[in-house]
C-alpha cells in the first residue's frame, strides 16, 4: 500500500499525509542499500501473526526495550524498559519469530520488496 499511495499505515498514518513517488523511490533505494550492506536483517511478518497496528515494539542492542503508540491526535505514549531479563525475553521472542513460520522466507521477502519497488509510479 505504501509504495502505491505514499501513505503510511498503522500508527504512522498520523505522521504525514503521504510521500511523493520520488521520496518513496529514494526511501526504497536507501532500504536496499542498507540491507545489502548488512546494516539490518529484514523480516516480514505474515498476516497470520496478529499485532495491533497502533503498537510499535523496538529492541535496541538488547539493552533497551521501547514500546510506543502514536494516537490520531498526535499524542505520543511510550515506555522504555532497561531491565535485562525483560529485554532478553523480547530478544528471545524476536529471534524465535525470525526463524518461525510467521515470517516470509528471504526469497519471498526479496520478491515482495522488488514488486513493491516496481509498483511505485
Amino acid at each position: 500500500m505504501f509504495c502505491q499511495t505514499g501513505k503510511c499505515f498503522g500508527q504512522y498514518k498520523n505522521l504525514k499525509t503521504g510521500f511523493s513517488a520520488i521520496e518513496r523511490k529514494s526511501m526504497m533505494q536507501n532500504y536496499f542499500h542498507h540491507k545489502k550492506e548488512g546494516d539490518f536483517t529484514p523480516h516480514i511478518l505474515k498476516p497470520e501473526f496478529k499485532l495491533p497496528t497502533y503498537l510499535n515494539i523496538e529492541l535496541h542492542d538488547i539493552h533497551t526495550l521501547t514500546i510506543f503508540i502514536i494516537k490520531e491526535n498526535f499524542q505520543f505514549s511510550f515506555i522504555q524498559i532497561n531491565e535485562s531479563s525483560l529485554c532478553n525475553a523480547f530478544y528471545s521472542f524476536f529471534e524465535y519469530l525470525a526463524s518461525s513460520d510467521f515470517v516470509y522466507t528471504k526469497k519471498e521477502e526479496d520478491i515482495i520488496f522488488q514488486n513493491a519497488f516496481s509498483s511505485i509510479s
